[in-house]
């Protein structure tokens, strides 16, 4: 049976003993088994301005790779990949490792799209009556960098997968949307630096940048989309008669892996504090979780973990994770801000719980 009964930390169970590879491998997607792929593929060149061939996978069937593994040992695995449709849905793959999948979490592999609002001279569309427009969005077709991650948010960091050492047939499935991919790396994880580490010996930044919320460079959906608020006087843009929308999320920003990201400049090196207004009252008495990605990385391993407590008003809360509040080094020049849902510290109760349901209802 090519589907795995047991979970991520299962395998991990099994795999105690293993310790990390010492060494990547990078394959070129356009180098694949032929006669172990029955998918639709074709080759391109440069596409969507990359430069270089890249393999084009359609919704069906898979693609095999042969992958020479230094070393035996776990390794995390990452693709770097394009979207290729405009359709509605996130990409999502299985993965098999020698013709297995390696835990039930490898089934369900999810690949955000990036979309991207329309706005007209830096903000929205308005009607005759003055009132503001929800924008239209589109799928940007960027190459992004996909580390294979949990899609439940149960787990903050990939996956590591247990390789032997020699010749190691990897394998994805389609399950839904079309994808380019130009290569897959297997790599040895490294553990993210600790607040503290990377905090240690940096000097403040003087910029001072504010960032309106409602007017994004990209979101992970469609369905994250800007929206109006007039329970707070402070909130800005504000009409006492004309929609002006000027947040963006709540309950349409909920599920894990969902993103919002933002373009700023920076004049001046240095630390700098991430402060948003924000309002959560979806999960009375709890918090929610954010990850920051700064340029794409996760900065340390806090920034997994951000938490925005349960409040009915309005709060405005430097990014933290209950026990420290977070800078973080910015060099001059631009950058992207994402902040995607995560659970966060709760991921791995709400796991365990799920594991117990599950095997209420195997009895």
């Amino acid at each position: 049976e090519a589907l795995s009964s047991i979970n991520y930390a299962e395998y991990q169970e099994l795999h105690a003993e293993a310790v990390r590879g010492t060494s990547a491998v990078t394959i070129k997607a356009v180098d694949y088994i032929a006669d172990q792929t029955d998918a639709t593929v074709k080759v391109e060149s440069n596409y969507m301005g990359k430069s270089g061939q890249s393999l084009i996978m359609q919704d069906d069937g898979q693609v095999s790779w042969m992958v020479n593994v230094p070393k035996t040992g776990l390794y995390a695995i990452k693709v770097d990949y394009c979207s290729v449709s405009d359709k509605t849905n996130s990409i999502e793959r299985t993965l098999y490792i020698n013709g297995k999948v390696p835990f039930s979490e490898a089934r369900y592999l999810l690949m955000k799209k990036n979309w991207v609002n329309e706005y007209v001279d830096g903000r929205f569309k308005i009607d005759g009556n003055g009132n503001e427009l929800r924008p239209t969005a589109t799928v940007d077709h960027v190459w992004q960098e996909y580390e294979f991650i949990d899609s439940n948010g149960y787990y903050a960091n990939p996956f590591e997968f247990y390789l032997e050492k020699g010749e190691n047939v990897i394998t994805l499935g389609a399950v839904r949307e079309p994808m380019a991919i130009q290569s897959i790396t297997i790599y040895p994880y490294e553990d993210k630096i600790a607040y503290a580490d990377y905090a240690a010996g940096k000097s403040a930044g003087s910029d001072t940048i504010e960032i309106a919320a409602e007017l994004p460079s990209a979101t992970s959906d469609y369905t994250v989309y800007p929206v109006y608020d007039r329970k707070s006087a402070i909130t800005e843009p504000q009409h006492h008669t004309k929609i002006l929308l000027n947040t963006i999320g709540g309950e349409k920003w909920t599920k894990v892996g969902q993103f919002v990201e933002y373009e700023i400049e920076v004049a001046s090196a240095g630390m700098y504090q991430i402060i948003p207004r924000f309002r959560q009252n979806t999960l009375d008495g709890m918090y929610v979780s954010r990850k920051i990605l700064i340029d794409g990385k996760v900065p340390f391993e806090e920034a997994n973990y951000c938490k925005f407590n349960y409040d009915t008003d309005w709060q405005l809360v430097p990014l933290n994770n209950g026990a420290d509040t977070f800078e973080f080094y910015l060099e001059p020049g631009e950058h992207t801000i994402r902040l995607e849902v995560t659970l966060g510290e709760m991921g791995d109760t709400v796991r365990q719980v799920n594991d117990v349901m599950e095997s209420i209802n195997d009895d």
